[in-house]
């Protein structure tokens, strides 16, 4: 019998977190019963003799969202239909500030035996960063709920990956710029440890298509903490650049990223509030959409680096980040990409090769630039794994996560042209940087495929079929 897996995906959220880029509705008592009775119609389709359950994964969206009764509804059916491995893992993503809609005593006994539970960080701060709403105190009491009802196996997911390429390619770098003030040597340093921090995971989502793995957890927390990364690394840019300035106050730069977030968001809402006119108002494939929304982007860039002192791509970002919550999501998307590949993307990667000064390969630059590699591969690979072990993954799935977030690509390339026009990038070092896009692109989806080619199983499974 072929043993395969099987992902459910419940699309319900209380709200939605401003970076989460996954598919993702607001819960509704009436959508969700018709949700829970059209997944449980396709289980028909897939349920025959010759297969046996060994994962059963819940993910979203926030599943816990449906409540005890419905996913009860559905484990049930799920053992009625299908032979289900005795030892199979059946996981529930949730989130803490749900735990008061699930009774786990009940999921225990139709199944359930593992929670992965979205925590994401410790720090107050950065929960506010990221939207989130619970308290470290809700965790607890999830997790400890989950133990009293016999749930002992529990991950938390947790956002890491920015830190020890920081650091380490802070470190690494040092002792390879020339620079007599000291504190101009540690500036540019630690410039390159935010480079690092960069992800780019475009190349990794074609890996992930082409071995039919993209709905597998480690592919959903390689998607997740990659939109997060790129956040995190984004303030760090802002930080740095400002410390640029001999007279800089670090409360004033504070103050001033914290007003730019406020006057986003300010914006952002605005702007929502013009898409939902617009939709009532103009036709569905209005081109004065794509218009509005470049023209959105543009002038958030611009504010944010003239008014504010932050850089420009973040308020690029946060851009589109807005933009994502509209209903034009996708209209924008296949409208944009055409206008990026034709324009935009060729221009910019122009403009990086005319730039660029390839010095003489001196001994100490090619040692810089193996060196550096090095860094970029190792960090992503045994800090994000780390992070990983840490929220309860298997140790083939955290090598897996870090796999996936080696890539450094496009973002690295912005964040370092950023850093050139400022004066903290080295001019001598951005060839060798260069190469290290390069290379990690390249390493990146060799190490994935390795990886996932030991899985156990490669037949094709539920998940890729996406099952709901």
């Amino acid at each position: 019998m072929k043993k395969i897996g099987l992902y459910i995906h419940i699309p319900f959220c209380k709200r939605k977190c401003p970076y989460c880029d996954f598919f993702s509705i607001k819960m509704n008592d009436e959508e969700m019963n018709r949700y829970v009775d059209k997944v449980i119609e396709r289980f028909d389709k897939y349920c025959n003799d010759d297969i046996v359950l060994d994962t059963v994964y819940f993910g979203g969206g926030t599943p816990s969202t449906l409540g005890t009764e419905r996913i009860a509804k559905i484990l049930n059916t799920i053992n009625d239909k299908f032979t289900v491995d005795e030892n199979a893992e059946i996981t529930m993503e949730m989130n803490p500030t749900s735990k008061e809609l699930i009774d786990f005593t009940v999921l225990k006994e139709c199944g359930l035996n593992r929670l992965s539970i979205g925590m994401q960080s410790a720090v107050e701060s950065e929960m506010k960063l990221l939207g989130r709403t619970h308290s470290q105190e809700d965790v607890i009491n999830t997790v400890n709920q989950a133990k009293k009802s016999g749930i002992d196996n529990i991950s938390l997911d947790l956002i890491i990956g920015v830190v020890t390429p920081l650091i380490f390619g802070a470190g690494a770098s040092y002792f390879f710029i020339d620079d007599p003030n000291s504190q101009e040597r540690l500036l540019k340093s630690i410039f390159i440890g935010v480079v690092l921090t960069a992800t780019s995971v475009s190349i990794t989502v074609e890996t992930l298509k082409e071995l039919g793995k993209l709905n597998t957890p480690a592919s959903n927390a390689i998607l997740g903490a990659a939109i997060i990364d790129d956040v995190l690394g984004i303030i760090a840019l802002t930080i740095i650049t400002s410390f640029k300035s001999k007279d800089v106050n670090i409360w004033f730069v504070l103050i001033k990223i914290v007003l730019f977030f406020i006057f986003a968001a300010v914006l952002g809402f605005i702007m929502l509030k013009i898409y939902k006119w617009m939709n009532k108002h103009t036709s569905r494939d209005s081109r004065r959409h794509v218009i509005i929304a470049f023209a959105y982007c543009l002038v958030s860039s611009f504010v944010a680096e003239v008014f504010f002192g932050v850089a420009d791509i973040t308020g690029a970002y946060v851009a589109g980040l807005v933009l994502s919550m509209t209903n034009r999501k996708r209209y924008l998307v296949n409208r944009f990409s055409t206008l990026s590949y034709m324009l935009l993307s060729p221009i910019f990667f122009a403009c990086i090769g005319l730039t660029i000064e390839m010095p003489e390969l001196t001994v100490s630059l090619l040692i810089f630039a193996i060196l550096i590699t090095i860094v970029a591969v190792a960090t992503k690979l045994f800090g994000c794994a780390l992070g990983g072990k840490i929220c309860g993954y298997s140790t083939r799935e955290c090598f897996q996560i870090g796999a996936g977030m080696i890539s450094r690509g496009e973002v690295a390339l912005i964040v370092a042209k950023k850093g050139e026009s400022c004066g903290l990038m080295d001019p001598k070092l951005f060839g060798p940087l260069v190469i290290v896009v390069v290379l990690t692109t390249i390493i990146a989806p060799i190490i994935l495929k390795i990886l996932f080619a030991k899985d156990k199983d490669n037949a094709p499974t539920l998940k890729d079929t996406k099952t709901a």
